[in-house]
């Protein structure tokens, strides 16, 4: 049933996107632009679209969510690489 939920407010989501794809709305403005696209069906006027990618993209836009995969890639690539055994350094 959560997931059905999430799937609505993603749904409703896309159409903020749609709207606002390169600024975003701003930092604490997603319900206020998600209103406009809830489902009817929809129980729950929610503050943000439960998901992070989909939140960074409508606070902030297509910007903020290149940003934040950058940032994410650059974590991930520096967590495995592999690391020279200890005394292997430059000499000091």
């Amino acid at each position: 049933k959560s997931l059905r939920y999430r799937g609505e407010y993603w749904q409703s989501t896309w159409g903020v996107i749609r709207e606002h794809p390169l600024l975003g709305v701003g930092s604490g403005n997603f319900r206020e632009h998600y209103l406009a696209f809830k489902l009817p069906r929809s129980s729950e006027e929610i503050t943000d679209p439960h998901n992070l990618f989909l939140d960074v993209w409508t606070s902030g836009g297509a910007t903020a969510l290149l940003g934040s995969i950058g940032v994410c890639l650059a974590v991930a690539i520096a967590l495995t690489r592999p690391r020279p055994p200890a005394g292997d350094g430059p000499p000091s």
